[in-house]
């Protein structure tokens, strides 16, 4: 459930990042906010469990990152009544701060071994290379062969595939959710992407097509492992210590901590809409 709703919910982010030229500068900028704000917001809510809570600062990093990250599956549906400017900002934003969350999520839990710090980060940067590549060569190949698939159930075949990719990604030591990323972003930017000779291994209303069903039955798909998810989160949550002071306090701090680094960032990045878009930042 969990590796199913990872894909789902990155594929999901993916579809919904239409990237345009004259979108570029407000890509850059709310990719910049949601970077800068989960790399921020991480480091000084580990800074606040460490003082307080728990005397180790990988756990603290661990803990802190599932809250430094905006929840696309609140912003979406919450900025619809917000100017066309702000609304398309803050999907942006929200959808980066998914996948990227994510990334760095399950960069921290993974098993780096004895390597030092320019090791990893040599490691890391040559695994996200070859798996862009790797995405990009693939990605061709599924568009190309799920574009000549006649039967009218090949979408949860290609769900299946996706989650193959991520398991042979994993045994591989790839970015597995880059593979998705990298396809998600394929298949909705598919007149960008195929252009001159490459593109005769695209039909236009073919990949209409399956832009528009993917999109709905990721997102349906997306929805229910989330309410799974929501609902395994409540049966793990003892509410008698909802009532601690301690737990009262230190959920203050954090809460204060996450929008005083939202407006910090969103400030030096945005000129209009500040205060509207820092309070839009549901966990």
């Amino acid at each position: 459930l969990g590796i199913a709703g990872l894909i789902m919910i990155v594929l999901e982010a993916a579809l919904d990042l239409e990237l345009t030229r004259d979108r570029r500068a407000l890509i850059a900028r709310s990719f910049a906010v949601a970077f800068c704000t989960l790399l921020g917001t991480t480091a000084a809510i580990a800074f606040v469990l460490y003082s307080v809570l728990v005397q180790d600062v990988f756990r603290c990093l661990v803990y802190a990152t599932p809250l430094a990250i905006v929840s696309s599956a609140i912003v979406l549906p919450s900025v619809t009544s917000m100017q066309r400017d702000q609304r398309e900002f803050m999907v942006y934003e929200a959808t980066f701060s998914d996948i990227l969350g994510i990334m760095l999520f399950y960069f921290l839990v993974d098993d780096h071994g004895d390597a030092t710090a320019g090791q990893i980060a040599a490691n890391v940067a040559g695994s996200v290379f070859v798996t862009v590549l790797v995405s990009l060569l693939v990605g061709i190949a599924l568009i190309w062969v799920f574009q000549r698939i006649r039967t009218r159930v090949k979408f949860f075949l290609l769900i299946a595939v996706l989650m193959l990719l991520y398991a042979l990604g994993k045994k591989m030591n790839l970015s597995s959710l880059l593979i998705i990323l990298v396809f998600g972003l394929m298949v909705k930017n598919h007149g960008m992407i195929f252009r001159g000779w490459i593109s005769r291994l695209t039909r236009s209303g073919v990949m209409h097509t399956i832009e528009k069903e993917l999109h709905l039955i990721t997102g349906e798909t997306a929805f229910l492992v989330r309410t799974f998810f929501f609902l395994v989160f409540g049966l793990t949550i003892d509410v008698t210590r909802l009532a601690d002071p301690q737990v009262l306090l230190l959920g203050g701090i954090i809460v204060v901590v996450i929008y005083a680094v939202r407006s910090v960032f969103v400030g030096v990045f945005r000129r209009s809409g500040v205060r509207t878009i820092t309070m839009v930042a549901p966990r």
